[in-house]
Formats: structure tokens, sequence, C-alpha cells
């Protein structure tokens, strides 16, 4: 049961920070997530994931790409081996416009591209030595491109929601910090509210406010813990939250810790 290390340079655009594979699962829960994107593969066996109140099976061949701080638990099944990899790198802010805004992307083993393979040809290069760090970063790049590819694929002759909940979601990735309303997504869609509510939580199964908030939550969490210096207040506003106290509140109902819990503890971890 081979894991390795931080095999790339951090310092690097993108970089891995731990591999491995011929893992044996052992069930996890993750209450508050991992702080990296992670990819989970099943290499022999089956397991369960559940997440974003899905539950979710991975056979042999196929995969999941976590975002960062997203509650999940994985449920081992006798016999489940994995692969595994998560990534870090002085671009990981961007990586969720790399791969896209959900909080998982399920990918699995092509002619298009095979992820075991990757993962296997990734480990014998690091015990050889026959690669350059450098092209490991693109490598890395190519993997997480791919997953996007298999995002957009997944509804890509689906007009409805290219043009109403995809520019939605995108929207709410990118102007997160600003105070967006259902109404103004709506009319800049040329659609009531109702519909683009309807629309989006028909193709997210979740509501836009939901969404948001979401959306919101994890930022907040990146912040607290890769930007230490930062005051709460800041934090709140940085994440279009418009006042504190709602801001504490909602991340203790939602974590089970306040902010300043949550950053003490995984700065401890560190």
């Amino acid at each position: 049961m081979p894991i390795f290390f931080q095999i790339t340079s951090a310092n690097l655009p993108i970089s891995i920070g731990s591999i491995g594979n011929h893992w044996e699962q052992e069930s996890i829960v993750r209450k508050e997530g991992y702080p990296h994107f992670h990819w989970l593969q099943t290499e022999e066996g089956y397991g369960d994931i559940s997440i974003d109140n899905r539950l979710l099976r991975l056979e042999k061949g196929e995969g999941v790409l976590i975002k960062p701080f997203t509650p999940h638990t994985y449920l081992s099944n006798k016999g489940w081996l994995t692969k595994f990899v998560t990534f870090n790198g002085t671009l990981s802010d961007e990586f969720s416009k790399i791969v896209g805004g959900k909080n998982y992307i399920l990918g699995k083993d092509s002619t298009f591209f095979n992820y075991s393979s990757w993962i296997d040809d990734i480990i014998d290069t690091h015990l050889t030595g026959g690669r350059k760090q450098i092209n490991l970063s693109v490598s890395c790049y190519e993997f997480l491109m791919n997953l996007n590819q298999t995002r957009q694929y997944e509804f890509t002759e689906d007009q409805i929601y290219k043009k109403y909940v995809l520019p939605t979601i995108t929207t709410i990735e990118n102007q997160f910090e600003l105070p967006l309303t259902l109404e103004e997504l709506a009319s800049n869609l040329f659609v009531t509210p109702q519909y683009l509510s309807r629309v989006f939580k028909k193709y997210t199964n979740e509501t836009i406010f939901s969404y948001l908030q979401k959306v919101r939550l994890n930022k907040s969490k990146e912040l607290l813990i890769n930007h230490s210096h930062l005051k709460i207040q800041e934090i709140t506003a940085l994440c279009g939250f418009s006042d504190t106290s709602y801001f504490i509140s909602l991340f203790k109902k939602l974590t089970g810790y306040t902010p300043l819990q949550f950053r003490k503890l995984y700065l401890i971890r560190k």
C-alpha cells in the first residue's frame, strides 16, 4: 500500500500533495472535508461515498474529485482497494475555475483518458526519478482538465442547462462576494425568478440560495486557513456576507465550530 507525500514542489503551479495506490480503503468521516482537492478511485471491489446528501457507489475504474472543505464520508466494503491523489500548489485557489464549481466531479477510466493508469505512471516515475518536476506539474493540469471536460459533457446537449443553469453557476462562482439576488440573476438571463429557481433545482438538486451560501462558506474556510492574518469581519465581507454575527452563526450551524475555532483546529493540524 504505497503512499508518497509532496513528490513535486508546492511552489509549482499545480503540485501533488499525496498519491497512492493498492490502498485498503477504510471507512472515514470528514465532517469538515479535506483541505485540498482530492481524487479517490476504485481499483478493486467497490465502495460508497456519502456527499451532498447523495450516496455514490464507485465501481472499479470509477472515481470522484472532491472540492476542499466539502463534508463527505467513505463507506468501506470488504475488498475495496483504491487509488488517490491530492493536489496543491501556487494556483490552488484557481483550481475551482479549472474543474468547475461543483463540490464533486465523477469520472471513470476510458479510452479518452485513463485516470488509473495516470496514477500508476506517476508513482512509477517517482520511484525511478524519470521525469522532471515541471513536467509532472503539467501532467497534473492535464488530469484536472480532463475532469473538467467530463463535467461539461454531462449536460452538453441540454440547452436549458447551458442557457440558464451554467451561467448562474458561473456568476455565483466568480461574483460570490457581491450582494447577488435571485431577481438579479434571473433578470440577467431574461427569465422570471420562479423559472430560474425551478430549473436550477432540477439540474443541481439544490436551491440557488443554498448553492450561493455553500460557495461563500467554502471560500470562508479557505481564507480562515490560508490567510490567518485576516480578521473575521474582513472574511465576512470578502465572502459576501453582509453581517458578521449572521456569518458566525451560519458557520457554526453548518460546521459545528465558530470560525475562530475552525481556524485554530486546522492551524494546529498544519
